[in-house]
């Protein structure tokens, strides 16, 4: 809170999907019954649960691709020469399920975390609240201090000019100056 009565803060965290709603809207509400206005309220996040299910799918396919080729290379002579092959293909496939449940794990911290944010500012100042002589009088004290600064500000900005300027005139009508002033530019024309 500053000297003009306004708030402003952010607040960010994460939450369990299950809490993620129900704790927004009560913090929308308490934001609201404070008279105060929430500039931005998110909660993100991804359907984590269905990423999961996919992934335990596409391992699970990958598992009876795997068994299969097992099943062929058990079948096969040992000095086929189609055997490094199937084993290079069975290799391939686990560093697949490695994969697999890599996403599978980062799906799951997704799923416990949901990322959610807030963005609060409140005023006392034009919102016209309990009370209406304050808030206006605050109104007008801003204003009247707005307008000083900006007169101010220009008396900064153009009082050396002005003060230089008026030092030039009074040297050009100066006596002394007067004489170099006829030597430069002749009599005075009359």
């Amino acid at each position: 809170m500053n000297d003009n009565d306004r708030v402003s803060a952010s607040l960010e965290f994460k939450l369990a999907p299950a809490l993620a709603r129900s704790f927004g809207k009560e913090g929308i509400a308490a934001v609201q019954k404070a008279a105060g206005k929430l500039v931005d309220s998110e909660i993100t996040g991804e359907d984590a649960a269905a990423k999961i299910s996919a992934s335990q799918q596409r391992s699970q396919s990958i598992q009876s691709q795997i068994a299969e080729l097992e099943r062929k290379l058990a079948a096969m002579k040992p000095n086929d020469p189609e055997r490094e092959t199937l084993r290079s293909e069975i290799a391939k496939l686990r560093g697949q399920i490695t994969q697999e449940k890599s996403a599978q794990a980062d799906s799951a911290e997704q799923l416990a975390n949901t990322p959610m944010s807030f963005n609060y500012r409140g005023e006392g100042g034009f919102a016209f609240g309990n009370n209406l002589i304050r808030d206006a009088a605050h109104a007008g004290w801003i204003s009247m201090t707005t307008m000083m600064s900006t007169v101010l500000l220009g008396l900064a900005y153009g009082m050396p000019w002005a003060v230089l300027g008026l030092g030039l005139i009074l040297l050009w009508r100066w006596r002394y100056f007067a004489k170099l002033r006829r030597k430069l530019f002749g009599p005075p024309a009359d």
